[in-house]
C-alpha cells in the first residue's frame, strides 16, 4: 500500500524538523564546550564565596516543585594598571548541557551543592585571560557538555535521513 501524498509530506516536514532543532541544538551548544575546552588554560587566583543559598521554584499551589542554586563569588585577579579591581561571578562550570547553577534540584542535592560552597569558604577561581570578569570555579567539560552537540547532530542526521527517505517515496 502506497502512502498518501499528505503523510509523505508530514513525513519531509519532520525530517526537515529535526534537522533545523539538531543543527540549532549543536550550534547553541558550541560555544559551551569552547568556553570549558579553553578553561583549562585560564589564570587561577584565590577568591571566596559570597552567597550560597537554595531558593525554592513553586507550582501554582505553592509548593516548591523544585530548587535552584545560587553560588556567587569574589576574585581580584592581578592588574597591569595601578588599580586593583574584585569581580564577583556565579559561573560554577563549563560541565554539563547547562551550567549547575542553572539547573533545577532536589532540596537534598540543592543543599549538598551549597554545602560544597559555604559563604565565606576560599576557594579558587579561573579567570580568563582575555577578560578578567568570565570566570568559573571548575574548568574543563565533561561527557555532558557534549550530549547538546552529540545529540544535536543525532537528531539532524536522523531528519535528514527521514527527509530523504520520504522524498523518494514521493518520487515513486
Amino acid at each position: 500500500m502506497k502512502p498518501s501524498p499528505f503523510f509523505i509530506q508530514c513525513l519531509r516536514f519532520v525530517g526537515l524538523a529535526f534537522v533545523l532543532g539538531g543543527s540549532l541544538m549543536a550550534l547553541l551548544s558550541g560555544p559551551r564546550l569552547r568556553a570549558g575546552w579553553d578553561s583549562g588554560r585560564w589564570y587561577s587566583v584565590n577568591g571566596h564565596i559570597v552567597q550560597s543559598q537554595v531558593l525554592p521554584v513553586k507550582n501554582s499551589s505553592g509548593q516548591p516543585a523544585f530548587y535552584k542554586v545560587t553560588v556567587r563569588y569574589a576574585y581580584s585577579p592581578p592588574s597591569s594598571d595601578r588599580y586593583q579591581s574584585t569581580f564577583e561571578g556565579s559561573r560554577l562550570s563549563f560541565r554539563g548541557f547547562a551550567d549547575p547553577a542553572d539547573d533545577s534540584y532536589t532540596l537534598k542535592d540543592a543543599q549538598a551543592l551549597t554545602g560544597h560552597y559555604p559563604v565565606g569558604k576560599p576557594v579558587a577561581i579561573y579567570y580568563s585571560p582575555k577578560d578578567r570578569q568570565n570566570s568559573v570555579l571548575q574548568t574543563g567539560t565533561n561527557l555532558g557538555t557534549w550530549g547538546g552537540i552529540v545529540t544535536g547532530l543525532a537528531a539532524a542526521v536522523l531528519g535528514a535521513g527521514i527527509f530523504v527517505v520520504a522524498g523518494r517515496a514521493r518520487a515513486n
